[in-house]
This record gives C-alpha cells, sequence and structure tokens, in this order.
C-alpha cells in the first residue's frame, strides 16, 4: 500500500541530505534506515531529579 503525506520543505531537504550522505536510493529508503536505528532514551526524562554530581554518583569500587 502506499500513501501520500505532506512534509515541510525543511524535512524534504534533511532527508535529501541523509539520502545523499548514506547513498540511498529513495526518501523511503531513507526513513525506514531512521525508523530501524532509532534509539529510545530516558536521560534527562524526570525533570525533578538532581543534577549528576560525579563525587556523590559515581560507583565506588574496593580500591577507592
Amino acid at each position: 500500500m502506499q500513501s501520500t503525506i505532506r512534509v515541510d520543505e525543511e524535512v524534504i531537504e534533511l532527508l535529501d541530505q541523509i539520502k545523499t550522505k548514506e547513498k540511498l536510493k529513495s526518501h523511503n529508503e531513507v526513513i525506514k534506515n531512521l525508523i530501524k536505528k532509532r534509539e529510545v532514551s530516558m536521560f534527562g526524562v524526570d525533570k525533578d531529579l538532581p543534577k549528576w554530581d560525579e563525587k556523590r554518583d559515581r560507583a565506588k569500587f574496593r580500591e577507592e
């Protein structure tokens, strides 16, 4: 099934850049690759957590 989607000119330019850089044949391939590569990160999602403190938060080992 084929479908048409509406995107901004900026999105098309970004897709073209990726297509050229990764030597892909179509925007469809670009979108498939982006979906496959995506990584879900929860880093920084909880704004109520205190910021990282190296001395306090770094794991301690027996030698330390």
